[in-house]
């Protein structure tokens, strides 16, 4: 490539370079500056809390079965109805 053609090469070689995926660095979630690291880490925290959530589920669940076991007929239902308005 001759000297003539750098200057017309250099912004096509920025422009691809500025495409190309940089590596993701983890944010520092206690010291958060910028908007995009606040973003990961809400989702990062948002994940966590969701597969604490998920683990706990089942066991609710069948703990309000367990407590309708005992109940009247009329005041069953509470594991139906949780699911119901968490639908809702």
């Amino acid at each position: 490539m001759s000297l003539r053609a750098l200057p017309l090469a250099l912004p096509f070689a920025l422009a691809f370079a500025g495409s190309l995926p940089w590596p993701a660095l983890a944010a520092d979630c206690e010291t958060t500056v910028t908007q995009s690291d606040m973003n990961e880490c809400a989702v990062a925290a948002w994940e966590e809390e969701d597969a604490r959530l998920n683990a706990v589920y089942p066991q609710v669940m069948a703990m309000l079965k367990a407590w309708d076991a005992d109940l009247p007929e009329a005041e069953r239902g509470g594991a139906e109805k949780l699911r119901q308005a968490q639908r809702a």
